[in-house]
């Protein structure tokens, strides 16, 4: 999953706030992905570190659009999830 924004749209209504609220949104929406992962048994990591041209160019995005996040989803393994209690805590044993 790539989370992306145009920013000429949100500059339009907000000005100089606008990357204030892109930021903040994406960062909801990368938020909201992680809080599900674990109900549908789905691993992920927040890329924000990315090559924006490259990124661009392989998805085809527009020259107005610019990638944020890179969300790599999968299911995970037995082996990852053994010993967590489904939050990420290590369970304690008894």
């Amino acid at each position: 999953m790539v989370i992306t924004a145009v920013p000429s749209r949100i500059e339009s209504r907000h000005g100089n706030l606008a990357p204030h609220f892109i930021a903040m949104e994406a960062g909801h929406a990368a938020q909201n992905v992680d809080l599900q992962r674990v109900p549908l048994g789905i691993g992920t990591v927040v890329i924000g570190a990315v090559d924006d041209a490259g990124v661009s160019k392989v998805l085809q995005l527009s020259h107005s659009e610019r990638p944020l996040y890179i969300l790599p989803i999968g299911k995970l393994s037995t082996v990852s999830i053994q010993g967590f209690d489904g939050i990420g805590s290590p369970q304690r044993s008894s």
